[in-house]
Parts: C-alpha cells; sequence; structure tokens
C-alpha cells in the first residue's frame, strides 16, 4: 500500500470517506492505515449538520460536488429536502463519527473544521502543518465554495432547522 517518495517529500495523505468502511474493496485499507500508529489522521467534518446534509444533497442532485470558478446560474434552482432522510442522517452521521474516533483510536488524530477552513484558512491550515510536523508553507485551493450559504434555495429550511434543533436538545 505504501512507497518510497523522495526525502524532499515529508507528508503524504489521502481521504478517507466514511462509506469507505462499508465497501470490501476499501475497508482492508482503512484498517491497515488504523493499525500503523506513526500515521497521523486528520478528520475534517462540519460542524452544522444542516449546512452538511443540504450540500450533499444539492450535490448529490445536481450531480456537481465541486468547482474552481464561481459560476451562477442563470435561474436559481430550488430543492425540497426530506425531513426524515435528514433525521436518517443525522443518527448515521453521530454513529459515523464515533466509529471513526473509535477505529482511528490509536493514531495521533487532528479534527478541523470545515468552517474554520472558510473562516480562517491560513490559521486552520498552519494548526494542520504543524500537526503533520512539516514546514509552514502557504498553501492554497483551486476549490470554491458552492450554493448559497444562506439556503434560501431550501424550501422547506426552518423545517429542516425544527429537525435538526430538536435532534441537537435530544443528544445533548
Amino acid at each position: 500500500m505504501y512507497k518510497s517518495h523522495p526525502p524532499m517529500i515529508k507528508a503524504v495523505g489521502l481521504k478517507v470517506f466514511y462509506s469507505y468502511l462499508d465497501k470490501p474493496e476499501y475497508r482492508s485499507a482503512v484498517f491497515e492505515i488504523a493499525k500503523d500508529p506513526a500515521i497521523k489522521v486528520i478528520h475534517l467534518n462540519r460542524r452544522n449538520a444542516l449546512d452538511e446534509f443540504i450540500s450533499l444533497q444539492k450535490a448529490t442532485l445536481s450531480g456537481t460536488w465541486s468547482q474552481t470558478r464561481k459560476t451562477q446560474p442563470a435561474t436559481q434552482q430550488q430543492y425540497t429536502l426530506d425531513p426524515a432522510d435528514f433525521l436518517h442522517f443525522l443518527k448515521l452521521r453521530t454513529f459515523l463519527k464515533r466509529r471513526t474516533r473509535y477505529i482511528f483510536q490509536d493514531q495521533d488524530f487532528h479534527e478541523i473544521s470545515y468552517e474554520d477552513l472558510l473562516t480562517d484558512r491560513e490559521k486552520t491550515l498552519l494548526e494542520v502543518q504543524r500537526f503533520l510536523g512539516v514546514k509552514p508553507k502557504k498553501l492554497f485551493s483551486l476549490l470554491v465554495r458552492q450554493g448559497d450559504p444562506s439556503h434560501t434555495d431550501i424550501t422547506n429550511y426552518e423545517v429542516l432547522r425544527e429537525v435538526y434543533d430538536d435532534f441537537l436538545k435530544a443528544n445533548e
């Protein structure tokens, strides 16, 4: 699974999605990583599960998972999302986050949030580089944020917000 790299390469990474544990073709690689305590794990998540759900649903429905330039569609599409699907997502997300922490319990584990990357990218990436033990460099991404952060494109946003608030209260 591992290959050697030139000495100038100080860190190598890969994305591991929660769903990989449910796919036999990835599962063994995830557990191989988890067995090596020298591997450091960066867990990127979103604090706001409602924003995460909306983003995932819109990406699934539109087929657009990332973009490198900000483009505005001529007309903004409206979405109505299923509150029952959202509640299922919240329960599954809670389980998957716990499972991830358990699987990687023997690794150095650093948690960062998508929201911190948006609001203070430089500071967040500096923390990541320190965690990895590499010489800090100014980093950048070609990707741009998609969608409407105010969620005016979600016709039943208030209903979803209530589901989220109820879930948070019940799981305090």
